[in-house]
């Protein structure tokens, strides 16, 4: 009777999901977050004038430490990741930036702004797997991680082994640009990826930090070429019963690949 009961409560019905985000991916990213805000926290702590007023020289010290070996495991972490997933890294990432423009990419950028102050005035064109206002965004974000690697590696030979002050100043002037073009961007990333962004919600967080999958729904309403072409293929799309928690069965599928592999 109680298996009748729920039987017809529960819509005999699956929900697909599809894979945004492989396992690589997600492991780069909570990583590059980490190595990041360190990064960030001591940086602001040896580059301002905050540093020198409320920590002495030995805490400095340590702080500076901390920043070297966070910026090495930081770009370790960029190698590894290109390594592990070739396919879906960062160099395939700059193949999305400088692919070209379609008519929906240009119709996309030209509602962007309207779009994040009223993401629900309007239906924005159908994307591919990097939306076009993303790969403008990432465009940036590569540029100033490049200098911000290149101004560090001046910063870390300093004066004492060969650079000329002046120089190491305008470098150092350089990495504090850098840290402010990335703050901004890092304004925009949170609030669309953060869940705070009111048009992905609050699932938004999951799909990086996460399972990485995302509902068909999801992805046919935010990247329809690439949700489309993802369904036609079906090799990374799950069909879970309704009512069964989607995380058990993901991880599953992902222990699955793991043993084949």
């Amino acid at each position: 009777m109680a298996e009748q009961v729920l039987s017809t409560q529960m819509p005999d019905k699956v929900i697909k999901y599809i894979e945004r985000h492989k396992k690589p991916t997600r492991q780069w990213h909570t990583f590059n977050f980490i190595t990041v805000l360190v990064l960030a926290i001591t940086g602001i702590f040896l580059f301002t004038p905050i540093g020198s007023t409320l920590l002495n020289t030995q805490v400095l010290l340590i702080g500076k430490i901390l920043h070297r070996v966070f910026a090495v495991l930081f770009i370790i972490n960029w190698i590894v990741w290109v390594m592990r997933e070739p396919d879906t890294g960062w160099l395939a990432s700059l193949k999305h930036i400088f692919a070209p423009w379609n008519e929906n990419d240009r119709k996309f950028m030209a509602s962007f702004f309207g779009y994040m102050w009223s993401p629900k005035a309007g239906h924005m064109p159908r994307q591919d797997f990097v939306k076009s206002g993303q790969r403008v965004s990432d465009f940036f974000m590569y540029f100033i991680l490049l200098m911000f690697i290149v101004t560090g590696l001046v910063l870390w030979i300093g004066p004492q082994r060969g650079i000329p002050q002046g120089l190491w100043n305008f470098f150092k002037m350089g990495h504090d640009i850098c840290f402010m073009g990335w703050l901004i961007l890092m304004v925009f990333h949170v609030y669309l990826g953060g869940g705070l962004f009111p048009a992905y919600g609050k699932q938004a967080a999951f799909w990086m930090f996460g399972s990485g999958y995302v509902t068909e729904d999801d992805g046919l309403y935010h990247w329809g070429k690439w949700a489309e072409d993802e369904l036609e293929d079906g090799r990374n799309v799950l069909e879970i019963p309704y009512g069964v928690k989607p995380q058990r069965v993901i991880e599953q599928e992902e222990y699955k690949k793991w043993v084949r592999i």
